[in-house]
């Protein structure tokens, strides 16, 4: 929907597979570009930025890096620009339940592969005050916004 709407976009991912598929899913406006990058480390990504949307990201940053991302984000957005996220809520039925906890509160989902084999995955699920406190921060009059299974957030970089 965004890439049908905006003038030009930018979609990032840390792994050219990932971009690889994103790809082939569909023919993509001439407006849309694809860059391999890390969301740690967004210098590389050539352009400036007056609107920003991470969906499904910020339940895998560990919580002591959610600063960082966050710091770094707002550095590549223009002052004023929007930036929204999305996530999943924690939904007991709706998706993998949580598994574990560890020392610093990250919680971590198992899940099961095909071969029978099984991972833990990083899949935190921050309540609205924690993202409206977090986004405080680093941006404008943060508001998130809670659905039934999925939370929005939506703020505007500092000026």
């Amino acid at each position: 929907m965004l890439a049908d709407a905006a003038a030009s976009v930018t979609a990032t991912d840390v792994n050219q597979a990932v971009i690889d598929v994103a790809k082939a899913r569909r023919a993509w406006p001439a407006s849309v570009d694809f860059a391999v990058a890390d969301a740690f480390d967004l210098h590389a990504v050539g352009g400036d930025f007056d609107a920003t949307f991470a969906g499904f990201f910020w339940s895998h940053v560990p919580l002591a890096k959610i600063d960082d991302f966050l710091e770094g984000l707002m550095r590549r957005v223009l002052p004023g620009s929007l930036v929204v996220f999305a996530d999943n809520r924690l939904v007991p039925g709706s998706v993998h339940p949580v598994a574990r906890r560890d020392e610093q509160g990250n919680t971590y989902q198992r899940r099961q592969m095909k071969d029978g084999s099984s991972w833990d995955v990083l899949k935190n699920f921050p309540e609205p005050d924690q993202v409206r406190i977090r986004l405080s921060q680093f941006c404008q009059s943060p508001k998130v916004v809670e659905l039934d299974n999925y939370w929005l957030a939506r703020c505007h970089s500092r000026t």
